[in-house]
């Protein structure tokens, strides 16, 4: 499981007039589809800023791990490459919190009266809490340690080891390194 959400959003967007800031999610749902799907994954959903994506759909298959850290990777270059784009527009840059877990997940058809297909499961509440947690770790990507035991590959270190919010499970988490070898890169914002 895969969840992305823009660092300052509510600054971005304060001064648009509301057709601007359909235009820039747009732009956002764009690049970050493309870096998903790059990898082997699936968009789940996008709720305002943020995306839910997933891995080892319809059939978990070796590998997963290291395809949605591919697509971490891959959607912090496109995000970055976009603020460069910005920046020299006089636009403020695009930063993105990053949150990856791994395990089992019920995907399917959910509802009565209103149906859709998701996922759903403690592990996609763990990776959105991973997600929210990289604000106050001060990291762009905070990884679980199932997804580190699973990826080959991915440079981390140990950012905390304590329960994610609403949890009672200690878990050791990481802080994975993203670089892209890009230039511009900027210090996380709070939303």
């Amino acid at each position: 499981m895969l969840f992305a959400d823009i660092r300052g959003f509510t600054h971005i967007c304060e001064d648009l007039a509301p057709a601007d800031v359909a235009a820039f999610l747009a732009e956002f749902r764009l690049r970050t589809a493309r870096a998903v799907e790059a990898a082997g994954g699936l968009v789940d959903k996008f709720v305002g800023d943020e995306v839910m994506a997933v891995f080892g759909v319809a059939e978990p298959v070796s590998g997963d791990a290291d395809r949605a850290v591919e697509a971490a990777r891959a959607l912090a270059a496109a995000m970055q490459d976009w603020s460069c784009e910005r920046e020299r527009a006089g636009l403020p840059p695009v930063r993105i919190g990053i949150g990856l877990h791994r395990g089992p997940v019920f995907v399917g058809a959910i509802g009565v009266r209103r149906v859709e297909f998701t996922a759903v499961g403690d592990t996609v509440n763990v990776a959105r809490r991973l997600e929210q947690m990289t604000r106050t770790l001060a990291c762009d990507c905070l990884v679980s340690e199932a997804v580190m035991r699973a990826a080959a590959r991915g440079e981390a270190r140990v950012a905390a080891v304590q329960p994610v919010r609403g949890a009672r499970t200690v878990r050791r988490l990481f802080a994975l390194r993203l670089e892209t070898g890009r230039t511009g890169a900027a210090p996380n914002e709070a939303d």
